[in-house]
């Protein structure tokens, strides 16, 4: 009897296993509403409580803190949660933790921002976000900034890089001086030919482009949250992990199913009395 046992549990065991990976899957499915562990959460609980304490010392530091774990975890759902907060400074606050976070870590002091141009698209549409790049940095920073096939993204967890590398887009190199921003440069869009980078945790994983034969992206509806990396161009750059933006959230809506045209009046035959007439 205890052989049978186990044999039952070895196989569930196996078919769990054996499932397809969603790395893998040929449509990205849409993420859950909160993607932060729970560990995360209760630290922004946490955090955001302390949005609200006596000193104002106590509330920047939350307010910091809040805008560090932003940048490294996706806490977004739980964010939005508390902007209509009842206290007033807290939503103050919370707001600015979402803007704030919005730019990723910095890299030799280059942040990167990702927008969306807007939260909801529908099946049909690609939606589009615009790249914003800043330089805190001691030194000019030389990338192709345009270059949006020299970019990265990631999508729900998965990492995915250009894949015709034989139809690199024109690159425009531009030197981004200390203490510049560059707003707007690059537009990527999720509709463009984005393949999965199979093993990729992070961008510092992988240098080149995805497999030939990796799967493209293709977003089910729902809810999705997307990174992007920028390229890195000289010796100098590729020693250190290139910069990532924050977290952008779009919903893709499910598609509407065609409403069938009405019947035209002149088509409508009524028979009355044995002889056909105009539906009136």
């Amino acid at each position: 009897m205890k052989e049978r046992l186990w044999l039952v549990m070895l196989v569930v065991t196996a078919a769990a296993a054996g499932g397809a990976s969603p790395a893998f899957a040929a449509e990205t499915p849409a993420v859950t509403p909160t993607q932060a562990v729970p560990s995360a959460a209760a630290q922004v609980e946490q955090l955001v409580a302390g949005l609200a304490a006596k000193e104002g010392r106590d509330r920047d530091e939350a307010e910091k803190k809040l805008v560090d774990l932003a940048r490294s975890t996706n806490i977004l759902d739980v964010l939005q949660k508390h902007a209509a907060d009842p206290d007033p400074e807290t939503r103050v606050r919370i707001r600015k933790v979402i803007e704030e976070a919005q730019w990723g870590e910095p890299v030799r002091g280059v942040q990167v921002r990702l927008k969306a141009e807007r939260r909801e698209w529908k099946a049909d549409e690609a939606p589009t976000f615009l790249v914003d790049v800043v330089n805190h940095g001691q030194a000019a920073i030389v990338k192709p900034f345009n270059a949006k096939s020299f970019c990265r993204v990631e999508v729900d967890g998965l990492w995915y890089g250009w894949g015709n590398p034989n139809e690199l887009a024109a690159r425009d190199f531009q030197a981004l001086e200390p203490g510049k921003q560059l707003n707007y440069l690059i537009g990527v869009t999720l509709g463009d030919p984005w393949a999965l980078f199979p093993d990729m945790k992070s961008p510092a994983d992988v240098k080149g482009f995805p497999p030939k034969d990796s799967p493209r992206l293709k977003l089910a509806p729902g809810k999705h949250v997307v990174r992007v990396s920028c390229a890195d161009v000289t010796s100098q750059e590729r020693a250190a992990p290139p910069p990532v933006s924050g977290y952008a959230e779009i919903v893709i809506l499910p598609p509407v199913a065609a409403a069938a045209e009405p019947a035209k009046a002149a088509d409508q035959m009524i028979v009355s009395g044995g002889r056909p007439r105009k539906g009136r």
